[in-house]
């Protein structure tokens, strides 16, 4: 099995107000567990921390510069969709179990 993670970057330009993204990264990632990944310019990192052969994975994302730890179950031939909390612009996350 394999992770893919795809960081996008979005924004919005407060002078006229057009918002607009673009993919930074995609990685794909065999499971397994206690790898971790180093994201893209962000300086979060993903942790595999359990899998279950054929069925599921138990990814963590975490911050360099935090505590903060989202972690999620994702299954197979499912995708999740994690956007940290920004109001102007920033990065989000499409976790996907191929």
């Amino acid at each position: 099995m394999l992770l893919c993670i795809i960081e996008t970057a979005w924004w919005i330009n407060r002078a006229n107000g057009k918002s607009g993204k673009k993919v930074r990264s995609v990685k794909l990632v065999r499971c397994v567990r206690g790898k971790t990944v180093k994201g893209g310019a962000v300086g979060r990192y993903y942790t595999i921390d359990e899998t279950d052969i054929g069925k599921a994975v138990t990814p963590s994302v975490r911050s360099e510069n935090s505590d903060f730890i989202k972690t999620f179950t994702l299954l197979r031939g499912k995708r999740v969709f994690y956007r940290p909390r920004s109001f102007d612009g920033g990065y989000y996350y499409t976790f996907r179990l191929i």
